[in-house]
């Protein structure tokens, strides 16, 4: 006999040692589970960055307390520029996919009891509002599916697409170009001429990596991301994060540490999350002293070839679409939306396609 599933709306501080262990047990059956998901991750992803505390765990979950199902959620008063409440994804800004963590096979019941139990609970609110959903993810699938089957209210806001590597085996290195190839050639002498043998190194290493974190955060402070104040070290709830979350990584072999140095002296680093069946690029910082020799360039183009001859997979940058020197690169992409979903039932489902069609009249309204 098969069981109904139960919807929870769960205070992250406040689980138990059982929810603790399910949410854990979940880690490991999800189906191709985004790395941001995994409970390792955003536990410490809760613990430093929400701030108000007002996230708590929307869990679907068998009768017997296996979770099918999590998403961490808030709620909010107003969508954009629509005053009218709703649910929101919870997540901070160093973290650069929204995907629930879901079970193998479980995606379109665990979205079906999310949508009806946030909407069960949320009586005023219309929509729940989901972010940096990978349209190749199995999960984001559902979702979609899901509402076209039901007919609910759907509207995807925003849709971009970043940097990717293919890096499976044979795949081979992204051509560049003879022009580019022959530029990146050039700074790598004019480096070496101005501070010494150039050097690079990827590490996987848990105790070398979890000693580079403080060198990693001094050198991103020391350019123009300190001066701006947006450097993880310039406050205290990003470093906590970034060290906690690292640290994690680094114990567990899924930190990657990527060096590039000059004369014995590093000048440019990034960090990787290693995931299942993905990676993830995460910070990375460069000397600026040497910005003439861009040594971000040189360390990803070092990095690439280093993917591609390992036969890596796939590597998922996480940068801003258009951003450089990765997007030149790495020319493939990997699309992702930004989408809201209709609660509730009819009434509410009406108000949501109002709501959507005055937004359409003010876009054409601003443009005209």
């Amino acid at each position: 006999m098969t069981s109904t599933p139960v919807f929870r709306l769960l205070d992250w501080q406040s689980l138990s040692p059982e929810e603790h262990a399910a949410w854990h047990e979940l880690g490991r059956a999800a189906e191709a589970p985004e790395v941001f998901a995994e409970p390792w991750l955003m536990l410490r992803s809760l613990v430093h960055c929400d701030a108000d505390r007002a996230a708590r765990l929307a869990v679907v979950m068998e009768e017997s307390g296996e979770w099918l199902g999590v998403l961490p959620v808030a709620a909010v008063r107003r969508q954009g520029r629509s005053p009218l409440p709703a649910w929101k994804a919870w997540s901070h800004p160093n973290q650069f996919t929204g995907t629930p963590l879901v079970r193998r096979g479980r995606a379109e019941a665990f979205w079906g009891n999310l949508i009806e139990g946030l909407g069960r609970l949320g009586g005023s609110r219309i929509a729940l509002m989901l972010g940096q959903l990978p349209t190749d993810d199995p999960a984001t699938q559902a979702l979609i599916r899901l509402c076209r089957h039901e007919g609910r209210g759907l509207s995807i806001d925003v849709r971009h697409e970043r940097a990717r590597l293919d890096a499976r085996p044979g795949s081979g290195v992204p051509d560049q170009g003879s022009k580019q190839r022959s530029r990146i050639r050039g700074l790598e002498r004019k480096l070496a001429t101005e501070a010494g043998t150039v050097d690079f190194a990827v590490d996987r290493d848990p105790e070398r990596n979890a000693a580079a974190l403080e060198d990693f955060l001094a050198l991103e402070r020391s350019g123009w991301k300190g001066e701006a104040g947006s450097a993880l070290a310039c406050a205290e709830e990003t470093r906590g994060f970034f060290l906690d979350a690292a640290r994690t990584a680094a114990l567990e072999g899924r930190l990657e540490v990527a060096k590039l140095s000059a004369g014995g002296r590093t000048i440019a680093m990034s960090t990787q999350l290693v995931g299942e069946g993905r990676t993830y690029g995460f910070k990375a910082a460069y000397d600026e002293r040497f910005a003439s020799c861009a040594p971000g360039l040189l360390l990803l183009d070092r990095l690439t070839a280093h993917y591609v001859a390992q036969g890596a997979g796939e590597i998922d940058s996480c940068a801003v679409p258009g951003q450089q020197p990765v997007s030149r690169l790495w020319p493939a992409r990997r699309e992702l939306i930004d989408c809201r979903v209709a609660l509730g039932g009819p009434v509410r489902g009406r108000l949501f396609s109002g709501m959507l069609a005055c937004e359409r009249v003010v876009r054409t309204l601003r443009k005209a």
